[in-house]
């Protein structure tokens, strides 16, 4: 996961192994070449499809834009391809692709520092150092074997002696956890969980700090591999060996109790995550008063909890004392605060305290601007909440200008295909038509399509509601039969990304029950109205309703 959920506690490095890579073949040895047979003068010669695509086969051209990165970060080609081919091994959106890349540089080079980092006596110095070499060559499967061997063979080595030696134990451990570290690089977690898996039971007793860092990247790599419950194991477990050698009231079991939280929290588990939470802002109070800068993360996990469960004046304290906390560490103009100020903002526009959320909002540009420039991605997203606060306000022309801001940054930055293009059109076409510029919205809700509508994932709510809005200008333009596809079409993707209560979805529902009512359809119209009631209730249906 780029920018990992987690928080490692421990000299771990990222990365990621595998146990499985010890089933491996390696590249058989070859053996004579066979004596050429001559065909009968008479005999019909059949060409393979293998053999003549060999023969029509020409290497690829080089691609300049692994050129461009190989150059960029000091790689040989061939590193930066593997790399890059970690990258594409998963499903990316292109616009994502290149920030993936880099977090690939970045777990390689950590694992560049762990390898490089032991002394020339050590008992890894060899292995460490021919996967080092290994890894420059973009030959990860040898580095990787080098590795796993080495931690296999200090314990093989000492098979007869019961039990293995502590100092043995531990090298092994850290060979395993740099093999989990270089799986995790190329982006196999499920590899990766099991080498750290490995690290973690080899570590003996006395070493309970470090074997709760083993099960913590355990826990990290099981859960991007999608094995939540040995990710749930691995930090329970850490938890409890933090609390069993370090004490109840040590800051590292609060930083484990703050990861097992954040494992229920990813998982809708709120009623779990919430005492771990409670638990791990308790600790860092008693330890280190209710002012210290270090209490910024804790309280912000509260915060999030109840945000996530709608709950945002129960969140709003927290985010408070987060501001107060952060604006005497950093300045009452640094721009750490304006993640919070953004969220205090969406706080109070979700509440309709609008003139308080413009007051917040217009001081996070404020900093944004100054501190970034005018041109900057998170300058856009500023601008896009105030658009959203304007349109709440009824202030059409403002909200027309705050969207054409964000649009035209992005595009500047970001580039035109991007998505977070497509968001901001779909806002900008809304505003239009509130103010029935009918042919004005619909180029800009198409072209958003074009950009929201791909291969990767799940349809976001901004592609259901540019949807709805091109559906709505259609029935303004009287031309109900390409109308419909298009509700239908909006209420799928809604219907499954809504939570109960959606003004969106509502919404959508509304604009096709009148819709109906246009076409002289009474009762598909009332059927239609009912559903929307019953959203706004907060009773989302599950599927898709058929209409």
């Amino acid at each position: 996961m780029a920018g990992a959920i987690f928080i490692v506690v421990g000299l771990v490095a990222l990365g990621g192994g595998a146990l499985v890579a010890a089933l491996l073949v390696r590249p058989r040895a070859p053996g004579p070449a066979p004596v050429p047979q001559a065909a009968p003068p008479d005999a019909t010669v059949h060409v393979s499809d293998e053999a003549r695509q060999a023969a029509t086969y020409a290497p690829p051209a080089p691609d300049p834009e692994n050129a461009r990165r190989a150059a960029e970060h000091g790689f040989s080609p061939e590193l930066a391809q593997t790399l890059w081919d970690a990258v594409m091994a998963h499903p990316v959106p292109e616009e994502e692709r290149e920030a993936c890349f880099a977090d690939r540089v970045t777990a390689f080079r950590a694992l560049e520092a762990l390898l490089a980092n032991v002394p020339a006596g050590d008992t890894l110095a060899g292995a460490f150092g021919e996967a080092a070499e290994h890894l420059t060559e973009a030959d990860f499967d040898a580095a990787w074997e080098r590795l796993a061997g080495a931690a296999r063979h200090i314990v093989e080595d000492d098979s007869g002696e019961a039990p293995v030696p502590a100092d043995h134990r531990l090298a092994a451990a850290a060979a395993w956890a740099a093999a989990g570290d270089l799986k995790r690089v190329v982006r196999v977690p499920g590899e990766a969980a099991a080498c750290y898996l490995e690290a973690a039971e080899l570590v003996p007793d006395g070493h309970g700090s470090l074997r709760a860092d083993y099960l913590n990247m355990w826990g990290i790599a099981s859960f991007d591999a999608g094995n939540y419950a040995s990710a749930e194991d691995a930090f329970t477990r850490a938890v409890q060996v933090r609390r069993k050698t370090q004490g109840a009231e040590h800051p590292d079991v609060a930083m484990a109790q703050t990861n097992l939280g954040e494992f229920f929290l990813r998982l809708g588990r709120h009623t779990a995550a919430e005492p771990l939470f409670r638990k791990a802002l308790a600790i860092r109070e008693r330890a280190l008063g209710p002012d210290h800068p270090d209490l910024a993360g804790p309280l912000n996990h509260l915060a999030n909890l109840y945000q996530e469960r709608g709950q945002g004046t129960r969140a709003e304290p927290y985010l408070h004392r987060v501001l107060s906390i952060m604006e005497r560490s950093h300045g009452p103009d640094a721009i750490e605060l304006v993640p919070v100020l953004d969220r205090m903002g969406r706080l109070c526009l979700e509440h309709d305290r609008t003139d308080e959320a413009e007051a917040i909002l217009r001081r996070a540009l404020s900093v944004r601007q100054s501190r970034l420039g005018i041109d900057h991605p998170d300058v856009a997203d500023t601008h896009e909440v105030l658009g959203r606060l304007y349109e709440r306000m009824g202030r059409e022309v403002d909200a027309e200008l705050a969207y054409g801001n964000a649009v035209q940054v992005r595009e500047t930055v970001l580039g035109r295909q991007h998505t977070k293009v497509g968001h901001a059109l779909v806002r900008l076409a809304a505003t239009y038509l509130a103010q029935e510029r009918n042919v004005e919205a619909r180029p800009l809700l198409q072209r958003a399509l074009e950009i929201l509508e791909t291969p990767f994932g799940a349809p976001a709510a901004e592609t259901g509601e540019a949807l709805a809005l091109l559906g709505e200008i259609h029935r303004r333009q009287g031309r109900h039969a390409d109308a419909g596809p298009l509700f239908r079409r909006a209420l799928k993707v809604l219907e499954r990304t809504e939570r109960p209560g959606s003004e969106l979805l509502a919404s959508a529902l509304d604009r096709y029950a009148q819709l109906y009512a246009d076409m002289h359809r009474e009762s598909d119209a009332e059927r239609l109205t009912a559903r929307a009631e019953s959203v706004r209730a907060g009773n989302v249906p599950r599927r898709p309703a058929r209409v």
